[in-house]
């Protein structure tokens, strides 16, 4: 309809729209003809906010598909463009999105963007934002073997989720900081988180909460010298592995270790057995079994 109009400015706004449907469907091939169709007439048009936010959308397409240089400088000249027109909520979460592009090139570089991105989050009170940044530095701090630091981000960004009433959200930020907690020795603390995420997994069907957080109390078994009721929830998330196998290396390799450690604990033959025992259990049974295994015995 634009272009029956004679509107080549119009055509060019609808066409990134256009495109980040097309983006986020996974048509990047189709989404990224859009983008560049209309940038020309953008910039021409001296409309800032439009070209940053064509500029953004190219970059976010380059970062999908694994192109980080081509990523990272469109989204640099997206960050200035939102900045030159003042667009604080654009800088924002172009600043994240940069972020995350950099963090493989350089955790330092990676650190800078989010925080800068968290301060202007913050001013605008975008809870989403803010949880974001705050997972992220969280997620770069752990990297850095800065284990304080990042139980502190996730608690931040634990306070900020309560706004959002998302259980699945809160579930796996509760059992991050179990994990955490249980690194620094503290037992006791460690328990009250797992079990905080197992309560809010209750109150969500997000199968990949579920299994995440199962995978936790299954390594606090192992910690504390239990091997079989280790063994049982691993069995009972295992047609689930995908979900928690897909997640940074460190973390796949430890589940590979756990596993070689409790066939190595226990014997072949038991290892099957107990195997066995929790492959029988469903997802919702083994989070009960969970539960049970964190309760006080003073209870």
């Amino acid at each position: 309809m634009y272009r029956e109009l004679g509107d080549t400015l119009g055509a060019a706004r609808s066409l990134c729209t256009l495109a980040s449907v097309e983006r986020d469907n996974g048509e990047y091939a189709t989404a990224r003809a859009m983008v560049k169709e209309a940038l020309p007439i953008l910039q021409a048009s001296n409309d800032l906010f439009q070209v940053a936010r064509a500029l953004g959308c190219l970059g976010m397409i380059e970062q999908q598909e694994r192109n980080d240089a081509e990523a990272e400088a469109l989204l640099e000249q997206a960050v200035t463009m939102y900045r030159i027109c003042g667009h604080k909520k654009g800088t924002a979460w172009s600043l994240c999105t940069l972020a995350s592009v950099v963090q493989n090139r350089s955790l330092t570089a990676s650190r800078a963007r989010f925080e800068e991105g968290l301060l202007l989050a913050r001013a605008l009170e975008d809870d989403e934002l803010i949880i974001h940044a705050l997972y992220n530095l969280a997620s770069i701090a752990e990297a850095e073997g800065d284990l304080p630091r990042s139980l502190s981000r996730l608690q931040e960004a634990s306070q900020a989720a309560k706004v959002t009433g998302i259980s699945a959200l809160e579930a796996m930020l509760a059992a991050w900081q179990g994990d955490l907690t249980l690194e620094l020795g503290d037992d006791a603390n460690a328990r009250l988180f797992y079990t905080q995420a197992v309560q809010y997994c209750r109150h969500t069907d997000m199968t990949e909460c579920l299994v995440g957080t199962v995978r936790c109390v299954a390594r606090y078994q192992i910690e504390r010298g239990n091997p079989a009721p280790a063994l049982h929830l691993l069995a009972a998330i295992d047609p689930h592995k995908a979900l928690y196998l897909d997640t940074p290396e460190r973390h796949r390799e430890r589940t590979r270790l756990d596993l070689d450690l409790l066939r190595e604990s226990v014997g072949e033959s038991t290892f099957a057995a107990e195997w066995r025992f929790g492959e029988a259990m469903s997802l919702q049974q083994a989070l009960e079994y969970a539960a049970a295994l964190l309760r006080d015995p003073e209870e």
